[in-house]
């Protein structure tokens, strides 16, 4: 899949959703909305929304970051009522690319770019590997316990 812009990002959890837009290539994520998922029925009622409201594009590329196992297309979200179906949400929308992640993998991908000597980057559990050596692993508490491993 090639990146279209404008591109919509969202961070889906069970407590709280996050869209974020990116309008042109090179330009860091602009958040446009933060709500409890709970408010709306669905993610194309809540993208609808946020969309109408902030009188923001029709995005061209769509990634859905959920706080659910991604292992077929349509998932359910983990602690909350949406189902989450990228095919769904691009017909109802108009988006003319969804993705659909776990949430975890993409905060993993960050690591490279973290400074290893800063705590509020990196805390170090255990002995650690000298140089780029080593498996690296993100945990995180939120809808539940969240994880994944950068090698």
């Amino acid at each position: 899949m090639s990146t279209q812009y404008p591109v919509l990002i969202a961070d889906i959890g069970g407590t709280f959703t996050r869209l974020a837009v990116v309008e042109h290539q090179d330009q860091p994520p602009r958040l446009i909305a933060k709500f409890k998922t709970a408010d709306y029925p669905n993610p194309q009622t809540a993208f609808a929304a946020v969309l109408a409201q902030t009188q923001t594009a029709i995005p061209s590329t769509t990634l859905l970051a959920v706080a659910a196992p991604v292992a077929h297309a349509r998932v359910h979200l983990t602690n909350a009522a949406w189902w989450i179906d990228p095919q769904e949400i691009g017909e109802a929308l108009g988006f003319a690319h969804v993705r659909l992640v776990n949430d975890f993998p993409p905060i993993a991908a960050v690591l490279p770019q973290l400074d290893a000597d800063n705590p509020n980057d990196v805390c170090a559990l255990g002995p650690t590997c000298h140089g780029d050596e080593g498996p690296k692993l993100v945990l995180g508490p939120g809808t539940g316990l969240g994880a994944a491993v950068l090698r």
